[in-house]
């Protein structure tokens, strides 16, 4: 074993020539001894000095080993401690580690035990680094805790930490236990905050883990409660390194006025921009009876099957902008037929030979009212256009295949469009694309049906938009 330098050791032992062999063979390794030889001039010595261990022989007068160890922890003096004691009494050595000493060694006739020693304090001493470490650690956490408790306790917004997995709520702050009118620690989230029986299908546990730590915002109405909340959740580290949902909840619902003036304004947008579709399928009209016109001047069959596939194109496309805009009426609208018919004509605009693809359809009966409506039209309009446009080009094999399907569970409706084509290339990013049409599709499906947008790959080619139906 190589030398050991700036090692400090105490040693407390009444046998002047133990002592004394304890000392030269501690010093032989490097280490710096002071020597005593009873324990109340142990306890002395120890306060007066910074040493880095101390070595103690059980049997003394004033005070024997236990006693010296029971007085160092009563003055504070954390120092790892050796017992050195004769045979037969490891049960008072064992009985001493119960009460902090670090390890003990037993003297032997042919001394022996002094080429242990100098290991045993080496391994005390790291042991006693890493045990002050941890401690300062922990101490640290607790600190920053508290002090980050603190803060959460002095603000108005509801804050709450629950458990990932098992959902547990681990902390709540006052405001949010004033609102609630009890301490939900130890609870269930979905039951105390949502009432209900299992984890909410809008949990954003599952989006948090995919964002490696950046916080997730949304808006949120409460049923239980009957308030809007603007909602900030991320994932932070909680006592024990565990991972946890912090979730800070800011009551909106006093904004209601401002919003209000917000959705009218909106109103008279959507009126604006339902005028200008209005005039477009006119136009359409316009120029399909003028093509009608030509072709009945026209003898070459060739120039009339061109001048008849553009005006079915025409009308296919001024279909689509009635479908979307022709209803005067903003009661509820149903879905299933809605898309039907949408997808249907725009097979017929893009003479789609349903030999090679086909069109697949399962739509549940759900209704929306037209401020949801057009967003999904328009959303099912361009992936579908965008997948017979591209996924199934002249030399692909097999039966093609789109399918459009919509559910609705809790109020929560899951539109989707797949098809069996071409994949996206794998480099292919939703939300940072050059595609004017999926472009489109990101900002109707996070900002105008404030939801989510999901692309999934593999055999199947799927988008999928999740958003929470209108409730009245």
């Amino acid at each position: 074993m190589g030398k050991k330098e700036n090692i400090y050791v105490l040693c407390i032992e009444d046998d002047k020539a133990t002592a004394s062999l304890i000392k030269k063979c501690l010093e032989r390794y490097g280490f710096d001894v002071d020597l005593v030889y009873d324990g109340k001039q142990g306890l002395m010595m120890a306060e007066a000095n910074n040493y880095d261990a101390v070595t103690v022989d059980h049997k003394m007068p004033v005070y024997d080993g236990l006693e010296v160890v029971k007085k160092m922890s009563e003055k504070g003096l954390d120092l790892p401690i050796i017992m050195v004691t004769g045979k037969g009494s490891e049960a008072i050595a064992v009985e001493a580690m119960k009460i902090g000493v670090a390890d003990y060694v037993v003297k032997d006739v042919d001394e022996g035990y002094l080429s242990l020693l100098p290991a045993v304090i080496e391994k005390a001493i790291a042991i006693k680094k890493m045990e002050r470490e941890k401690l300062a650690a922990e101490k640290a956490l607790v600190i920053e805790r508290e002090q980050l408790l603190s803060i959460f306790d002095s603000m108005d917004s509801a804050v709450y930490v629950s458990d990932l997995k098992t959902y547990k709520v681990l902390y709540v702050n006052k405001h949010l236990m004033n609102v609630l009118k009890r301490n939900s620690v130890g609870k269930l989230c979905y039951k105390e905050f949502q009432n209900k029986d299992k984890p909410c299908e809008f949990c954003t546990n599952e989006i948090l883990l995919k964002q490696h730590g950046e916080p997730y915002h949304w808006e949120f109405y409460n049923k239980m409660l009957k308030r809007n909340y603007l909602l900030t959740d991320r994932i932070i580290k909680w006592p024990g390194g565990k991972d946890v949902r912090l979730e800070i909840a800011v009551d909106i619902t006093e904004l209601t006025d401002v919003k209000d003036k917000l959705f009218q304004a909106l109103k008279d947008k959507d009126a604006l921009l339902r005028e200008v579709h209005h005039r477009v399928k006119n136009n359409f009209a316009i120029i399909s009876s003028l093509l009608n016109l030509q072709i009945g001047k026209l003898d070459d069959e060739k120039t009339k099957e061109v001048l008849i596939e553009s005006r079915q194109r025409i009308k296919s496309m001024a279909a689509i902008h009635e479908n979307l805009y022709v209803s005067k009426e903003m009661a509820d609208i149903n879905l299933r037929e809605y898309l039907r018919k949408l997808t249907v004509d725009l097979f017929k605009t893009y003479r789609i030979d349903y030999e090679n693809v086909v069109l697949e359809y399962d739509v549940d009966d759900i209704t929306l009212d037209i401020d949801h409506m057009i967003p999904c039209g328009l959303i099912v309009n361009e992936l579908v256009t965008n997948a017979l446009k591209y996924a199934f080009p002249v030399n692909f094999q097999g039966k093609g295949i789109v399918k459009v399907t919509a559910s609705i569970e809790d109020e929560v409706v899951k539109l989707s469009v797949a098809n069996n084509g071409e994949p996206i290339p794998d480099d292919f990013d939703v939300y940072h694309t050059d595609s004017l049409g999926l472009k489109l599709v990101k900002i109707l499906a996070e900002d105008q049906l404030s939801g989510r947008l999901e692309l999934k790959r593999g055999d199947w080619t799927e988008f999928i938009i999740t958003f929470r139906k209108y409730v009245k």
